[in-house]
């Protein structure tokens, strides 16, 4: 995941340094010219729309962590005798076929056990 938020970084700021080396070497050659309307209507809604761009991807970023960083209840559920045993666990930490519970252990659960998660409020 870190890669790919360096990555698009890394792509916005190469964008923005091509942008500025364009911008001097067109001063160097020419005289520069008044922006028209247009030019400037296109860079104001490029701006908009990289702005908007950025909330939405920092608020992905945001619902994700808060998403796996949420602590359910596990009910385990021996299917031979129906015996219950109810342990808590970040959503982040939960497998497959097993879990490690906010105190530290980890549950692997055996062929008979079912794992039932129930999300805490």
């Amino acid at each position: 995941m870190i890669i790919k938020i360096l990555f698009t970084i890394t792509v916005i700021l190469s964008g923005f340094a091509f942008i500025k080396f364009r911008q001097r070497r067109q001063l160097l050659i020419t005289e520069p010219a008044e922006p028209s309307p247009l030019t400037q209507a296109f860079k104001i809604v490029a701006l908009v729309i990289a702005i908007l761009m950025s909330i939405a991807v920092a608020f992905m970023l945001w619902d994700q962590w808060r998403d796996r960083t949420i602590s359910v209840l596990i009910e385990v559920v021996n299917v031979n005798n129906q015996q219950t045993t109810e342990y808590r666990a970040f959503k982040k930490d939960i497998n497959q076929r097993s879990f490690i519970t906010l105190d530290g252990r980890q549950i692997i659960l055996a062929p008979i056990e079912r794992m039932e998660i129930i999300r805490a409020e």
